[in-house]
Order: C-alpha cells, then sequence, then structure tokens
C-alpha cells in the first residue's frame, strides 16, 4: 500500500471517529428529553444519577442551550470544510490536516460546554444527590473494562 494511500485511509477514519463523536454529541439535542439529557450528561462521565440532579442538570442546560447550539454551529461548519478538503482534487494535506485539526478543536469545545454546565449543576447539589451519581462501568468494584479488553484497575 502506497504511502499516500495510507494517509487517505487514516484521514478518512479520523474523519468517520469525528463524526461518530459529533453525533455523539449532537443527538441530544435531536432526540427527546430523556435521551437527549441522558447522552448529554454522559458526557460529564455520569451515566446515572437521581432524578432530582438530573432535573438540576437540565435546568442548567437549557439556560446555556443559546452557546451549546453556537458550538454546534460552529462544529458543523468545520466538519463541512473537512468533507470540502477530502473531495478537493488533488488532496492537500496540509489543509486537509488543518481541517482535521479545527474540527477537533470545535468538538472539544461543544464537550467543555457540555462539562461546565453538568459541573455547575452538581457542584450547587445537596451532597445526598451526588453520592447517587453512577459510572456505567464502575458500579461493581471490579475495574473498568476497556474495549480492549484491559482493564483500569479502579
Amino acid at each position: 500500500m502506497s504511502r499516500d494511500r495510507i494517509l487517505i485511509t487514516v484521514c478518512v477514519l479520523s474523519l468517520v471517529g469525528n463524526l461518530f463523536a459529533a453525533g455523539f454529541f449532537l443527538m441530544p439535542l435531536l432526540t427527546g428529553p430523556d435521551q437527549k439529557l441522558g447522552r448529554l450528561v454522559s458526557l460529564a462521565g455520569i451515566s446515572r444519577a437521581p432524578d432530582g440532579l438530573m432535573i438540576r442538570i437540565d435546568q442548567r442546560l437549557q439556560a446555556d442551550r443559546t452557546s451549546m447550539e453556537n458550538a454546534f454551529t460552529e462544529m458543523r461548519a468545520a466538519r463541512e470544510a473537512v468533507r470540502v478538503e477530502m473531495r478537493a482534487d488533488p488532496v492537500d494535506q496540509a489543509r486537509l490536516d488543518a481541517a482535521f485539526r479545527t474540527l477537533r478543536e470545535k468538538t472539544s469545545l461543544l464537550q467543555e460546554q457540555v462539562q461546565i454546565s453538568v459541573g455547575a449543576a452538581v457542584k450547587d447539589a445537596p451532597a445526598e444527590l451526588r453520592a447517587g451519581i453512577r459510572s456505567r462501568h464502575a458500579d461493581n468494584g471490579e475495574g473498568t473494562q476497556t474495549k480492549l479488553g484491559g482493564s483500569t484497575g479502579q
């Protein structure tokens, strides 16, 4: 396999990964309230929490919705820029790399905004509500299994 073919394959795989991540972040904005809230909160490391805490988080996310929608719009534009560069003939690797870099930055910005909102809601919640926060993997005390078969030992 030629070097160019390998680079293009790596770029395509990177784009697919970024699009998957973007879909994960954006799906909550397009689905019903329960799914939306659960997916957004999972970006902050919470898979389960008491209803009272989830209500607080939902209220905070709604209050910060405009900034998250703006971040989403920027991420969508960055994603389109990647597609444009991938369709260019010939592909300019430096421009494609720059488009990927911008997409990563915009994706990270959206994730950061969600985490800041969740953090603000959790900070002011009573300890008894926060005690009910659970991770999908770490509840059994056996550590978190990685997708590659290893364990984090937590």
